[in-house]
């Protein structure tokens, strides 16, 4: 038994090492030529053609998406959760006559004008968009409260709480990184992420959605008990018009604020009766037709933040040195040898109709979503 126990837990971590090696591979090629290309979604764009080119990972070997296989009408949503970008960091090679990765400029864009009643009000209003859409495809939509009588009773312990302020990633986490949350929505082994708002659409769970190993759940026994689909649906709302992997992002969508679909954690998982799951993972970013701005406000960098960024550039490159991560380490290197050129952060005010426009967007997203389930 134990034999057999240890032979699952290796198996397991090399699982997550290829993972990880594979990652640290794309973000290299990621530094050299920039991420993929963004997909751009308009009211009149093609949906389904939008989906395949959003959802379809990079690379030869890669399918195209698929619906999941399913005979049921029925569905029901177990979580649907909205993270809302605050401030996203901007890293840009700079262009010129030797430019290289050293000569690189950092920009912090901020969200300001926004409360958290907003981010609630735009969560619960996307879930209801989500519905009808889905009903609209014929399916029945049942409460989540069914949900009670099934495994995922404990997870729906922690319902219809506030908005959860989720501050920029500790950068000590990449050296101490915390196996037990690896079910969380963090970036590979806890790198610095960006300072966000987290809603969970009213009755739904906040934690179902798993970036590892959805499949360690409750979903499948409950969509057999049920005979329906079980939907966890995660998606990031980003306001500026970039997004990357990381510490570098493509140079070409700078001070252009633009709603947006981040690739770092978005994504659907669907259980279906039957012992049947789909997982979804946005492979692109996904620029959408409206904007929270005309513009961004300029507003320079202290020097303080200057420091911050210079000695944090030098303690991921330490970090990375220490645990192998020779991406961690250039990209560290370079937030070090970049900091001192970085350039005015930039302020972005919501306007009034803030909750209008950015629920407009996220309802052409999700429309685009409903392809992954039959017709």
């Amino acid at each position: 038994m134990v034999r057999k126990c240890n032979s699952s837990v290796m198996t397991l971590l090399a699982m997550v090492f290829v993972a990880h090696a594979s990652v640290a591979h794309a973000n290299l090629f990621d530094m050299i030529k920039g991420p993929a290309k963004p997909v751009e979604v308009t009211d009149s764009s093609d949906k389904a053609a939008n989906f395949k080119e959003a959802f379809k990972p990079e690379g030869l070997l890669a399918k195209d998406p698929a619906p999941v296989e399913t005979a049921s009408k029925k569905v029901v949503i177990a979580g649907f959760q909205m993270e809302f970008a605050t401030e996203q960091k901007a890293v840009t090679k700079n262009a010129g006559s030797g430019a290289g990765l050293a000569s690189s400029t950092e920009k912090i864009y901020y969200l300001k004008g926004v409360k958290d009643e907003q981010f609630q009000a735009i969560a619960d209003k996307s879930y209801a968009a989500f519905v009808e859409q889905l009903k609209k495809l014929g399916y029945e939509v049942l409460p989540p409260t069914v949900l009670l009588e099934t495994g995922y009773k404990e997870k729906f312990a922690k319902v219809n709480q506030p908005p959860v302020h989720r501050e920029r990633g500790v950068a000590g986490e990449i050296l101490f990184g915390d196996l037990s949350k690896i079910g969380e929505d963090k970036d590979e082994k806890g790198q610095e992420d960006n300072a966000s708002v987290i809603a969970t659409a009213k009755d739904t769970s906040p934690d179902v959605y798993s970036k590892f190993m959805p499949e360690f759940g409750p979903g499948f026994k409950s969509a057999d008990a049920l005979q329906a689909n079980i939907i966890q649906l995660r998606l990031k709302v980003n306001f500026a018009r970039f997004d990357g992997v990381r510490f570098y992002w493509s140079s070409g969508y700078e001070d252009k604020p633009q709603n947006g679909i981040s690739i770092r954690g978005t994504g659907m998982q669907v259980f279906a009766p039957g012992n049947k799951m789909a997982t979804y993972s946005l492979a692109k970013t996904v620029i959408l037709p409206n904007r929270v701005a005309e513009k961004g406000t300029p507003v320079a960098a202290s020097t303080g933040q200057t420091t911050k960024r210079a000695s944090g550039g030098l303690f991921k490159a330490l970090a990375g040195l220490a645990t192998g991560d020779v991406i961690a380490a250039t990209s560290g290197a370079v937030g070090a040898a970049h900091s001192t050129m970085a350039s005015d952060d930039i302020e972005m005010t919501a306007g009034a109709d803030y909750e209008a426009v950015v629920g407009k967007d996220v309802s052409l997203f999700l429309n685009m979503m409903t392809e992954a389930l039959p017709k």
